[in-house]
């Protein structure tokens, strides 16, 4: 979760929150919005939710991922009221699950810490060939370890 799947959480609920609104809007005041570029919006958006819970191990959603998807890509004109509401219940659901999963950073100056695959270097690689996984691992431990609290950095 820590490198790789958070911007795709952020990115997709931004994009679908986008298309609720534009749904809506078009929905309450009955004007016939660009339906083409909504649906490409939100088909996009959805691909990139469905992205980021798989790789977060967040299957259990993808029921309504599907439902979502049946919303957009329905045939003849789109019910936007209905494709709003669709977005609102799966952001929904996905948002009260993330209360329940925590995410880490790893400091800027850390990074080359956290991904290098022989962080204390070819010598000791070649000197304790068994231990490279358990290095590197270890490393990564390191890599989390902050220089300063948190609150000092924000506060002081």
């Amino acid at each position: 979760m820590i490198e790789r799947f958070g911007w795709r959480f952020a990115e997709s609920f931004a994009e679908l929150t986008e298309v609720k609104h534009l749904a809506a809007l078009y929905d309450v005041h009955g004007g016939q919005p660009p339906e083409p570029n909504i649906r490409a919006l939100a088909k996009q958006a959805s691909m990139k939710l469905r992205t980021a819970l798989i790789l977060a191990d967040m299957e259990g959603h993808l029921p309504s991922m599907n439902r979502l998807d049946s919303a957009i890509g329905g045939v003849g004109p789109m019910p936007l009221g209905n494709l709003a509401q669709a977005i609102m219940h799966t952001l929904g659901g996905v948002r009260d699950d993330l209360q329940h999963h925590r995410f880490f950073h790893v400091d800027l100056a850390d990074v080359g810490l956290y991904n290098d695959t022989v962080p204390f270097g070819e010598k000791v690689s070649r000197k304790f060939p068994k231990a490279i996984e358990d290095i590197a691992e270890a490393a990564k431990c390191l890599s989390f370890q902050s220089q300063r609290p948190l609150f000092f950095t924000l506060c002081g």
